[in-house]
């Protein structure tokens, strides 16, 4: 069972997994905490500076957040790059949007869909992670040295010129089509 799992079980039946333990030992921010002789965790309600009670898991009398015992990794630096560049052709999938008349078709089953809500706008025929990976290959240079500007959350490519290039490279290849959501992200990447 995943150690996620383990923490969750726990935290239902308040009955401790030893594996968690273990597992603490080995994340920097409770090894000196978990490896002393007599390291004990429980399972115990938290309340927060608003009010809020919570059950959580105390490691020697403190709280564990969840969160802070599973960080979340890294993004490495091509994942981040993806992201921009998705990011940065928003705007020709809400045009694409836009354009089309409820109720449109789903490409992948044929279902008449009648609601925003329910569609996702996909790429037909060459994914988006192809169409990205060929633009990424022609700037001859490493991911590393795209600049990109942005919240953390919302990063677009910082270059006008990289950012013309890679809208009209997109435009040129990408073959929108409106899907239903939950077919849309079942299918993953495969190409239809």
């Amino acid at each position: 069972m995943a150690i996620k799992q383990q923490w969750e079980n726990s935290l239902k039946t308040g009955k401790i997994d030893p594996a968690l333990l273990e597992y603490l030992k080995t994340q920097p921010k409770y090894s000196t905490q978990a490896n002393l002789p007599n390291a004990k965790l429980k399972v115990g309600v938290f309340e927060n500076s608003r009010g809020f009670a919570n059950r959580t898991i105390f490691l020697n009398g403190i709280p564990i957040p969840k969160s802070s015992a599973f960080p979340k990794k890294k993004k490495s630096p091509k994942r981040i790059l993806m992201e921009a560049l998705r990011n940065s052709v928003t705007e020709q999938i809400l045009d694409f949007r836009k354009n089309q008349q409820l109720p449109v078709e789903c490409y992948l089953t044929g279902k008449q869909l009648k609601k925003w809500s329910e569609i996702d706008i996909d790429h037909k025929g060459l994914p988006f992670a192809d169409i990205a990976e060929m633009w990424i290959a022609l700037q001859d240079k490493p991911v590393e040295k795209i600049r990109l500007k942005g919240a953390k959350t919302n990063k677009v490519l910082a270059s006008k010129k990289e950012l013309q290039s890679w809208c009209e490279h997109h435009k040129k290849l990408a073959h929108l089509v409106p899907t239903d959501k939950s077919a849309n992200r079942a299918k993953g990447r495969k190409i239809i």
